[in-house]
């Protein structure tokens, strides 16, 4: 069975912190830039399902801590996933869509839209055992469970 992709935007600290999972949990993780057309063309020359992508990123990439941002002499972009969102939409590419947040949330969010169907969810970045639990939950309700051969 082929696996389903994931299209990673310019999230890289996810590859290297969450790959084991996704290739446990039976998805193929694709990793792309910020730039509109690269992003379209990797959603049509592969298999893609589903988006995660950084919530607030800055020119340094995604952040990932208060401390980091304060230390950083560069403002961050607190609407990045949105904009990336936004342009995808503007190219009738309507993918569901996991957000990457450093913001402190307690608890996972879930957006469905008014048909009950998942249409975005937003993750702290800060990864434990709950939001890992979140994350496979998601790509799960996104993808449908993919046996691993």
């Amino acid at each position: 069975m082929k696996r389903k992709r994931i299209l990673i935007i310019d999230v890289p600290d996810v590859i290297k912190t969450l790959e084991a999972y996704f290739e446990r949990w039976g998805y193929g993780p694709a990793v792309t830039t910020t730039h509109v057309d690269f992003i379209e063309e990797m959603i049509t020359q592969h298999d893609i399902g589903l988006i995660i992508v950084a919530q607030e990123m800055t020119l340094k990439g995604p952040s990932l801590s208060e401390q980091w941002r304060r230390g950083d002499d560069i403002e961050a972009d607190f609407e990045f996933g949105h904009e990336v969102l936004q342009r995808l939409q503007m190219k009738n590419i309507n993918l569901p869509i996991i957000f990457f947040t450093t913001k402190s949330l307690g608890k996972s969010r879930w957006v469905r839209d008014n048909d009950g169907k998942l249409r975005v969810v937003l993750i702290e970045k800060r990864f434990n055992d709950t939001n890992v639990e979140d994350l496979q939950k998601a790509i799960e309700e996104f993808l449908g469970n993919v046996p691993v051969s």
